[in-house]
């Protein structure tokens, strides 16, 4: 398990996410994300509503979905601009979380 003694900016986070996919790899090391997290849904993200029906547009309703897209994908969505895509991002590492991230095998996302 890995534990930070301080919350990571965004800006943190992005510079350390390939030491910690690196990390990853090299031991086999799993990051666990509680369903709880995953569940959430994007409206209790509390974001713009651009940001909000552009994720939904893409039918993206809870986190765990929302994670699992790489940082690219989501940069090329139709109508997610830099300030919403910023948004988001801010949002997910205030949660500790990042783009590109994986889920646990067996997780499903709750039916809406």
């Amino acid at each position: 398990m890995v534990w930070l003694k301080e919350e990571l900016t965004p800006e943190e986070l992005q510079r350390f996410l390939p030491i910690l996919r690196g990390f990853i790899q090299k031991t086999g090391c799993v990051l666990v994300i509680s369903n709880e997290i995953l569940d959430l849904s994007i409206q209790d993200l509390k974001l713009t509503a651009r940001a909000t029906n552009c994720l939904s547009a893409e039918k993206i309703c809870c986190v765990g979905q929302l994670i699992q897209k790489e940082r690219a994908q989501m940069m090329d969505l139709p109508n997610l601009g830099p300030k919403a895509f910023s948004e988001i991002e801010d949002r997910l590492a205030e949660m500790n979380l990042l783009f590109g991230m994986q889920v646990p095998e067996n997780w499903t996302p709750p039916q809406a």
